[in-house]
C-alpha cells in the first residue's frame, strides 16, 4: 500500500461507505481491468489478490470477465456466506474512463434483507385490485 494509495482511500473511503450504507450493500470493491482487487470499503482478505488466481473468487471471475468484455451490468447466482449466515449476490459494473474506454470494474456486494424489505413493501398490491 503506498503513500498514494493511502491519501486516496482516506479521502474517498468515508464518502464510499456512507453511500454504501445508505444504499444497504455489504461491500464495494474496485478492481483493474487486469482483474487486480485494488479496494474494498469492508475489510477483506482478497484486496491485493487476481480474480484469475485465487479460487475463492471464481464467481467474482465470471462476472467481471462479463462486464469487461461487454461493458454491461452483471450479476451472479446467489451465494451463501457462512461468515455472514446470509445469502448474497455481486453486481458487477464497467467503470469507463474519460475516452469511454473500460478503466476497470466496480462490484457491489447485496445481500437479501435489502431485497426483501424491497419486495415485501409490494405484497398487499395484489389485493388492491
Amino acid at each position: 500500500n503506498s503513500l498514494e494509495y493511502q491519501e486516496l482511500k482516506k479521502d474517498f473511503e468515508p464518502s464510499l461507505a456512507d453511500r454504501m450504507k445508505a444504499l444497504d450493500y455489504q461491500n464495494l470493491y474496485l478492481i483493474t481491468k487486469q482483474g487486480d482487487i485494488v479496494f474494498s470499503v469492508e475489510s477483506s482478505p482478497f484486496v491485493g489478490e487476481n480474480l484469475f488466481k485465487a479460487d475463492d473468487l471464481s464467481g467474482l471471475a465470471r462476472i467481471f470477465e462479463k462486464s469487461r468484455d461487454d461493458l454491461e451490468l452483471h450479476t451472479s447466482s446467489w451465494v451463501l456466506k457462512p461468515d455472514k449466515n446470509s445469502l448474497n449476490t455481486f453486481i458487477s459494473i464497467p467503470m469507463l474512463d474519460q475516452n469511454e474506454e473500460l478503466a476497470g470494474i466496480a462490484i457491489v456486494e447485496l445481500n437479501t434483507t435489502a431485497m426483501y424489505r424491497f419486495l415485501s413493501s409490494f405484497n398487499a398490491l395484489g389485493t388492491l385490485a
